[in-house]
């Protein structure tokens, strides 16, 4: 059974016209006519039997029909929610199963149109950009917009903000069906604290990892002390950051307000989202109305210091002691972990929260190469989370200057430690060979250098310098590339300059004695 299985169906059945009598229904054009006979009401009468009749309109019985051919009689009635030929009752049975969306559409949902009374007319999504929605429909034409009644099976287009448009309901798809979608593949995250160690991002997006969730501030009020390093390396790597979490003890207001300043503060101007965790035992204890007031406190805290703030529970918490329908009037997103007691780190669908879109943390038992031991993973359900989420590269805090040089590791022997955080105390990341030549980004006025690794010691850190050599002369463009109008100035041979970069296509970024800056060929500079 698969997804690609169903949008083949749907669209041989293009070119189809209804009839005008019951006869050669499985014919595409013989007999045509507008009296809304089809093959597709005789083969659902004959499998499935009421609600489903000929010579009435068959949008709906188009959709179900394409479902019945292509996972059978069971698994199509689950996907769908029941039979129906009534587009407003097959619209209520993706409703009835928290499975209706009004925006994010994808390929593999039914989409539903409205007229000015009622939803009149259905038919299935198959394409899916940034501006358009494409479908295939039974009962229609391909004239433009709206037409639910037009005997015909037609493709079609619709801008997504489209005014007949009222929603979309999503089947029941399992993820073996899910991963089928042609260009659509199940977006997952991790979570990830100190607790996991020395993370290897590479592998980690090797893995299929597209988004990564961190934790921010412990209890003590202080960084996960892997935070930094993870931050800057997920992003090295090609990994978008869904966000920031913080577990919080508040017991009230003027707590909740004070941890979320001091997560907002932590961040250094960071601006990811921040997903907020209140599941302390003596928190359920104060109540729904009392735990959902510290929630708004802490949620409109970020909001005044321009941060987006989301909600993380188990589906109890969700469920009996938060408010979430007034959580979720503010915009905030929720992130749901439930998984089985024996968890094995796989997914199990029907253990999927119905609360519409989320992140479902499916599993704390996951192995993804690059990490040892156990990490949580999870699905991302909401497409606005996605789009929203991808922060800017890293920048320096607010204690630390922003800068462009090349060091020269100048440790007296042996290698030269990386840090999570610029201190000695701080935990090691990894390490720089004696004399290597590192890209700094960044110095903190009690000098520490941050490189796209982590930290590293001042002490140890001298300006990579380098010579003109093997030419009298050596231009010094404005740009890394040779054009006859692109040349700052004219180096000697022996002429020093200080090293800023190294570009990917064989040029260094320099910086002379007198101050001037640009791009000289590295075929032409040996290092001091």
């Amino acid at each position: 059974m698969s997804l690609t299985k169903l949008l083949q169906i749907a669209e041989n059945e293009v070119g189809y016209l209804e009839k005008k009598s019951n006869s050669q229904l499985n014919d595409k054009t013989v007999n045509a006519g507008s009296n809304n006979w089809t093959k597709y009401g005789q083969d659902l009468i004959k499998e499935i039997g009421s609600p489903y009749s000929n010579g009435v309109a068959w949008c709906d019985m188009f959709v179900d029909w394409c479902f019945l051919k292509a996972f059978g009689k069971d698994k199509a009635k689950e996907l769908l929610g029941g039979w129906s030929a009534y587009t407003p009752t097959s619209a209520q049975y993706f409703k009835n199963m928290n499975q209706w969306y009004t925006s994010n559409p994808i390929i593999g949902d039914v989409i539903f149109f409205k007229n000015t009374t009622r939803i009149c007319h259905t038919g299935l999504v198959y394409k899916v950009d940034s501006a358009k929605v494409y479908t295939i429909e039974g009962n229609t034409s391909g004239a433009n917009g709206l037409i639910a009644n037009g005997g015909g099976v037609c493709k079609k287009s619709y801008s997504k903000s489209y005014k007949n448009i009222e929603g979309y309901g999503r089947p029941k798809y399992d993820d073996n069906i899910i991963s089928t979608i042609p260009d659509k593949k199940i977006m997952k995250a991790i979570d990830v604290s100190l607790y996991q160690g020395n993370i290897d991002w590479n592998k980690v997006k090797q893995a299929d990892i597209d988004y990564a969730i961190l934790r921010g501030v412990i209890k003590n009020g202080t960084l996960d002390s892997t935070f930094e390093n993870n931050y800057v390396n997920a992003l090295k790597n090609g990994i978008k950051i869904l966000g920031v979490y913080q577990f919080s003890y508040a017991l009230n207001e003027e707590t909740a307000k004070k941890d979320a300043v001091n997560m907002i503060n932590k961040l250094n101007g960071k601006k990811i989202p921040i997903w907020l965790d209140l599941e302390w035992k003596e928190q359920r204890n104060l109540g729904k109305d009392k735990v959902t007031s510290i929630a708004k406190t802490y949620v409109n805290t970020c909001k005044s210091l321009g941060y987006t703030c989301h909600i993380y529970s188990n589906l109890d918490w969700y469920k009996n002691v938060y408010n979430a329908t007034e959580l979720k009037n503010m915009g905030c997103k929720f992130w749901i972990a439930r998984y089985p007691l024996k968890d094995d780190g796989s997914v199990k669908e029907h253990l999927k929260p119905n609360i519409g879109e989320c992140i479902w943390q499916y599993s704390s038992k996951g192995s993804i190469p690059g990490i040892s031991g156990n990490v949580d993973m999870n699905i991302i359900y909401d497409n606005a989370l996605l789009s929203s989420t991808t922060p800017p590269p890293p920048q320096g805090s607010s204690s630390e200057l922003s800068l462009e040089f090349l060091g020269k590791i100048n440790t007296k022997s042996g290698n030269l430690n990386i840090r999570s955080a610029p201190n000695s105390s701080s935990s090691k990341v990894g390490s720089y060979k004696k004399g290597e030549l590192v890209q700094l980004i960044a110095k903190t006025s009690d000098n520490w250098y941050r490189t796209d690794k982590g930290y590293i010691s001042g002490e140890y850190i001298i300006a990579a310098k380098g010579k003109v050599y093997n030419c009298t002369k050596l231009n010094m463009r404005k740009e890394p590339e040779v054009k006859t109008n692109n040349v700052a100035s004219v180096l000697s041979v022996n002429d020093e300059v200080y090293l800023m970069k190294q570009t990917a296509n064989g040029w260094y970024k320099v910086k002379t004695k007198d101050n001037l800056v640009g791009y000289v060929s590295d075929k032409y500079i040996t290092i001091l």
